[in-house]
């Protein structure tokens, strides 16, 4: 019995610990995406990549940071994420927009160069809900195109404490995996004779500015 006690005792003691280095928090701001079309191919002078424009989206969820120590921290976000990119139409002059529904989870390191301001760096995993495309009039699912539900990135960022509760923070996510499925397309020279494959990959870019408030 003395023993068990003397486990409770120590075990709460160690909790309570642990729990003071545990912050919570909301966060939320603008997104400005984009998505880069990457194309591979097995012959000369046929790969090239493409860019879109930036567009603004938004994201919000919370936050969870857990101190290490006075220098280290770990945090993970749930966020809702809309990103996307616009584009112009080559045939029709229209302007469109791609809009992709993400839910991510962020996981940093964090590591404090001064007294209110953290470095991060860390993977993302983003879980893609739903795409749309619109152009004019037309409004349709772009899941075609967008094939993969999940896909990883690499993120960095910096947090500045304005507070002791408020936070203003700014990250870049850079996509690792791409977006689609293989999607190999053969190209023909006029008399239909095959000249190779192209491999069209997509992945995305993101620029996050938040507001962040810890409970």
């Amino acid at each position: 019995m003395k023993n068990i006690i003397s486990f409770l005792i120590i075990s709460f003691c160690v909790s309570s610990n642990l729990f003071s280095q545990v912050e919570f928090g909301i966060m939320a701001g603008p997104n400005f995406s984009n998505v880069r079309f990457i194309q591979d191919s097995d012959f000369d002078d046929t790969g090239s990549n493409e860019s879109q424009d930036y567009r603004l989206g938004v994201h919000a969820g919370f936050l969870l940071d857990v101190k290490l120590n006075n220098h280290f921290s770990i945090e993970s976000n749930i966020l809702y994420n809309l990103k996307g990119y616009d584009y112009t139409d080559q045939f029709t002059n229209e302007n469109g927009k791609v809009s992709l529904h993400c839910i991510t989870l962020p996981i940093a390191m964090g590591y404090q160069i001064f007294p209110n301001t953290t470095l991060q760096l860390g993977p993302e995993i983003s879980y893609l809900a739903s795409s749309r495309i619109k152009i004019g009039d037309i409004n349709q699912d772009a899941s075609n195109i967008y094939s993969k539900n999940f896909s990883l990135s690499a993120l960095a960022g910096i947090n500045y404490a304005i507070t002791d509760h408020l936070e203003l923070g700014i990250r870049y996510s850079h996509g690792i995996t791409r977006m689609n499925k293989e999607n190999l397309i053969t190209i023909t020279d006029d008399n239909g004779a095959a000249l190779g494959v192209i491999d069209l990959k997509t992945k995305s870019r993101t620029f996050q500015l938040s507001m962040r408030y810890k409970i």
